[in-house]
């Protein structure tokens, strides 16, 4: 897929983790987090139409030795 193929080639990830279980086709990969480091998470919470908590978060690929 497109994640997978392009992953190599940024030094941001700009996720957005949605905190609930839902049935999709469409899914961010799991990436190695020791390559990885959180850098920034926002909270969101909304009320309508539905309740629905989220988080915008920030990764920078760590520096290789």
């Amino acid at each position: 897929d497109i994640y997978s193929q392009s992953i190599d080639f940024v030094d941001y990830l700009y996720i957005t983790e949605i905190q609930l279980d839902v049935e999709g086709d469409a899914h961010f990969p799991a990436f190695d987090t020791e390559k990885w480091q959180e850098v920034a998470r926002e909270v969101r919470h909304q009320t309508l139409p539905q309740p629905l908590a989220y988080h915008f978060v920030t990764y920078h690929r760590r520096k290789q030795d």
